[in-house]
Parts: structure tokens; sequence; C-alpha cells
């Protein structure tokens, strides 16, 4: 798919006039592109962002009837799969995405926006004019994060509040304030709470500035990982093929079990359907989500 319509999507954010019509987002390596351009998109049209996980869910009239100006849905999903819902009419959605079902593809192709893989040089580049660093110490600090855009992200927002970032470096280099960037991601968290790893998820916490979160995402694999992990605990005869995983998750899942008794797992999976049926009906902020989590998972 050609770049020119995400070249003419930048361009519209730049000139301030965003169409409203149904859009699907598809990243390649990481989201912080997507983040970045939806973050835009809702700042523009001063719209807030609700997150969803199903794209059939905003397809009912119950949705429609509710729906305001003030909202941009998004629609967080790893690959947007059948069934194919009619999107003419759905304004302000975005879809965001790894991959559409190939099904899919000749009746979303107008909306599909392909985002390329970020380089590390280009990270180099955005890092270097947001902090105006010198090459030497720009260098350490990318291999010092391995090259995480996320990381490196919120250390240059940080160095940007100081007039002079160099000297800032120095000091917080001086300080080592970069010791603890660890190469921890969402799918560490969530691991780490379904096999109840209690000192990787203390670790995450203690570095969690440094690390690109999103809550509603941890809560979405956090459901699909328990209820997984309950179909197969507490059911003998479950199969990779009776659960329509592949063999490999499915052993990888069966590694994970038995580290909750039976009834815990069901308290957890009520919980977290609980907390996700409060957050999409604006009952609950998902600023404290990550906390209130670990907390009642690991209590």
């Amino acid at each position: 798919m050609s770049n020119d319509k995400l070249m003419n999507l930048k361009h519209q954010i730049e000139n301030k006039n965003i169409s409203d019509a149904f859009k699907i987002f598809v990243y390649s390596d990481n989201t912080f592109a997507v983040n970045q351009y939806i973050k835009e998109i809702s700042e523009i049209k001063n719209l807030d962002i609700n997150y969803s996980d199903s794209l059939s869910n905003l397809n009912s009239d119950d949705i429609f009837a509710c729906a305001t100006d003030e909202i941009l849905h998004v629609i967080n999903v790893d690959k947007l799969l059948p069934p194919y819902v009619d999107v003419e009419k759905l304004n302000n959605v975005i879809v965001k995405c790894k991959s559409v079902d190939t099904s899919l593809l000749q009746h979303y192709s107008e909306y599909i926006y392909q985002f390329p893989k970020i380089e590390n040089w280009q990270i180099h580049d955005l890092i270097k004019n947001m902090t105006h660093l010198s090459d030497n110490k720009l260098d350490w600090l990318c291999n010092c994060c391995n090259y995480n855009i996320y990381r490196l992200y919120n250390e240059a927002l940080k160095l940007q509040l100081f007039d002079d970032s160099e000297t800032m470096f120095n000091l917080f280099n001086i300080e080592n304030a970069y010791i603890d960037l660890n190469n921890h991601t969402t799918f560490d968290l969530v691991n780490a709470l379904v096999t109840r790893d209690v000192n990787t998820v203390s670790d995450i916490i203690a570095n969690i500035e440094y690390i690109d979160i999103e809550p509603f995402a941890i809560l979405t694999l956090l459901i699909k990982q328990f209820k997984l992990v309950i179909n197969i605990q507490m059911n003998a005869k479950a199969t990779a093929e009776s659960l329509n995983i592949s063999s490999k998750q499915f052993y990888v899942v069966r590694k994970n079990c038995n580290k909750y008794s039976n009834d815990k797992l069901i308290e957890i999976y009520s919980l977290l359907t609980d907390i996700d049926f409060k957050i999409k009906s604006g009952e609950l902020d998902s600023n404290q989500l990550i906390d209130y989590l670990i907390i009642n998972i690991l209590k």
C-alpha cells in the first residue's frame, strides 16, 4: 500500500483539517507512531479518547445512540478479524492493529493507513531534534535504551524541560539516572501477573515510567490470558484445537497453570470483566488501573 495516503493524513494534521471518516491504522513493529497520530487527531478535534476491543460493538444502535461529537473511538486489537462491519457511517473511529484479516482487505482497503517500521536512524533523528544532544551522548543514550523509542521519547521529554539539555544529561548521568532503564514490555507485565511472578512485577512497577504501557491493552490481554488459563487448568480434556489456539500457545499457557487456585482464577476473571465493563461504560477512570489490577490480582 502506498505511503501517499499516510502523507496526506500527515498534511491534514499539519493543517488541522482532519476528516471524520473511519480509519484503520496498521503498524509493523510498535505503536509509537500510531499513538502519536491518534493523540494529535484527538487534540486537534478536541475529542476524548475511548478505547474498545471490538469494532462490532460500535455498530450497535446503543452505541450510536450514546455517541457524541466529543468522543474519538479507538479499537485496539492485535488483528482485525471478521465479521465484516459496515463502517461507512462510522465517524471518529480508528482501529489500531498489527494486521487485517485477508477476507476484510477488499472491504476496508480505502480506510487502511500502513505505518512503516521505525528504523534506528529515524529514532536517532527524532531524539536529536528533541534534545540537541551531541552525537556521542545521543549514541550512548540510544544504546543504553536499546533504541526503544518509548523510553528514549520519555527521556527526551524530561531533557526538554531544561534550557541546556546537554548539561542536564551530564547531571542525570552522574546521578545514575539512566542505570535503571530496562527492556520490560506490556507483555512482560501481563505474563508476570498470570504466572504470579512478584519479583518481575515489582521490577516493572519500579521502572514503569520508562515503559510504554497502555492500561486498557493490559486489561484486554489479562482477560484473554486468564480465560485461557481457566479453560486449560479447569478442563483436563482441553486441547489446542478445542480452544482454537496454536499448539505452541497451548503449551505455554499450560505451563502457566496452577499458579492460582481454581477459586482465585474465577475471582480474578470476574474482577477483570467487571472492570472492563465499568471502564467502557465510563464508571471507572483508567488512570489508576494498573495499580488496581496488580493489587487485586496478587493479594
